[in-house]
């Protein structure tokens, strides 16, 4: 028997577990054995657990609590949703862009206003434009594109100084044959080859090796 001056941390109400009590009634000592006592639960009002943004839910132990995040926006960090991932994934950079909520609305698809400052280079998947016109003036402007020249009669192609890593594609698709000039800087082909498409569909590869030099390779036709 466990008189009630000596309970402690090993007296847990185990199976056969008792202990006496006085009672002031009639001044006398009763016992209270496991089966005859009933443990409720007794909530801490007094504790709680808090959260931050962008987690919610929290709050004192007197109820069950959920909790959650919220979804990102522009100003307040939070969850991605699986579509905005799977766009983020498919974005290769060097460096942090300089304004989150321009990357969390390009992302949304909704319209960016102003430049996007980016330190290093950024990738990713290639715009396509197609293009009509005959005599055009390329750079920096069209790094990373696939341009398809649609007409049928001979097209020029003067080239801008540019920025070393500048790269991109043109593809004689209207059959006109497309003509590289760069006007203050020079052209690198292959021996024997000059700087044009050789016949519909031809693509050409224009890569930047400085300002002022340019490779220019893929289905060249003669000089």
């Amino acid at each position: 028997m466990t008189q009630i001056s000596e309970l402690d941390a090993i007296t847990s109400l185990a199976d056969d577990d008792l202990f006496l009590v006085r009672d002031g009634t009639d001044d006398r000592d009763k016992k209270i054995e496991r089966g005859n006592v009933t443990l409720s639960a007794h909530p801490l009002a007094t504790r709680a657990i808090n959260t931050t943004a962008p987690l919610t839910g929290g709050g004192d132990l007197s109820a069950d609590r959920t909790f959650a995040i919220n979804a990102a926006d522009g100003s307040n960090p939070g969850s991605m949703s699986a579509a905005n991932f799977t766009k983020l994934a498919g974005i290769e950079t060097g460096a942090e862009v300089t304004s989150q909520a321009k990357v969390v609305a390009a992302l949304a698809g909704g319209t960016v206003t102003g430049n996007v400052t980016v330190t290093g280079t950024l990738k990713g998947r290639p715009g396509v434009i197609v293009e009509p016109g005959t005599s055009v003036s390329y750079g920096d402007s069209q790094n990373g594109q696939r341009i398809y020249f649609t007409s049928g009669s001979p097209i020029s192609l003067a080239l801008n100084p540019g920025t070393e890593g500048t790269e991109f594609t043109v593809f004689a698709e209207g059959g006109g044959v497309i003509t590289v000039t760069f006007s203050g800087g020079t052209v690198r082909v292959a021996p024997t080859f000059g700087a044009k498409t050789k016949e519909q569909y031809s693509p050409l590869t224009i890569s930047y090796r400085s300002a002022t030099v340019v490779y220019v390779s893929g289905h060249l036709g003669a000089p």
